[in-house]
């Protein structure tokens, strides 16, 4: 059988991923009632372990837990259910197993990442890490030019303290660092470097560890066939200073090598 242990993040991360969800009107860290299901291989079908565990543990909707309908590839309703990292532990813990210790304590590891204080970047610092960057390519034609770009960078980074689409970050850098390549490429580098990944639904989601790099909005869209419950992602001010150097270093030194390469990207 597959090694699952809390010693290996990276799988449990994809296993058993946190989203950001409103419950009662407070913006927390839920996990999909269906992952934990699956991950901690009940036999009982999903629909009667959720109601009989709500039942007896008399967890509350809208305080432990939030449902919204959705439909399967095929087409089906289905009822979700997002819930808290404390009915989660809970969930875990009763079913009296090593999966339901390893989810169990992931999850409290997972409480204690987003306890912790987060440093946050000031106008100071992200200037700090530009112009050290600036140093690095003083000697470059057009060094004026460039400095200014780096400081109106760098103020809008700042003030995104609720973060910005992700595409917005991509055009700011195609406008002012010079980036040559689309959305689509840097989300794939992002998951490349497992700092992002898709759901099931495609929708994109931080790993835990990376949380403070990006902002989840939950929207509801109305449909004719019922509610959909979606996530918009957007990349804060932390997550810009500490990726667009990585970016910037992946898509335009790639690009400045093949160009002295001879090769076409």
């Amino acid at each position: 059988m597959e090694d699952l242990t809390v010693n290996n993040p990276d799988k449990l991360k994809k296993l058993l991923p946190l989203s950001e969800g409103d419950i009662n009107g407070e913006k927390i860290q839920t996990v999909d009632a269906r992952d934990l299901y699956e991950f901690l291989e009940v036999r009982s079908n999903f629909r009667d372990w959720i109601k009989n565990r709500i039942d007896d543990y008399s967890f509350t909707d809208s305080v432990d837990y939030v449902t919204f309908l959705d439909k399967t590839a095929s087409g089906q309703a289905i009822k979700n259910y997002h819930l808290t990292l404390d009915m989660a532990k809970e969930l875990a813990m009763v079913e009296r197993n090593d999966k339901g210790k390893r989810a169990r304590k992931y999850f409290i590891e997972c409480e204690k990442r987003l306890l912790a204080p987060v440093k946050s970047v000031t106008f100071k610092e992200s200037l700090k890490l530009l112009i050290a960057e600036i140093e690095k390519n003083e000697k470059l034609e057009g060094e004026i030019q460039t400095n200014a770009t780096l400081v109106n960078y760098a103020k809008a980074v700042v003030t995104a303290n609720n973060g910005v689409p992700i595409r917005d970050w991509v055009s700011t850098m195609k406008k002012e660092q010079g980036l040559q390549v689309g959305e689509r490429k840097v989300i794939n580098f992002l998951i490349d470097r497992k700092i992002l990944y898709r759901k099931e639904n495609n929708q994109l989601r931080p790993y835990a560890d990376r949380f403070d790099w990006f902002s989840a909005e939950p929207l509801v869209l109305s449909r004719p066939q019922g509610n959909k419950e979606v996530v918009s992602l957007k990349i804060t001010g932390t997550g810009q200073v500490a990726l667009t150097d990585q970016v910037l270093g992946h898509f335009v030194g790639q690009g400045k090598t093949e160009a002295m390469t001879g090769q076409t990207v």
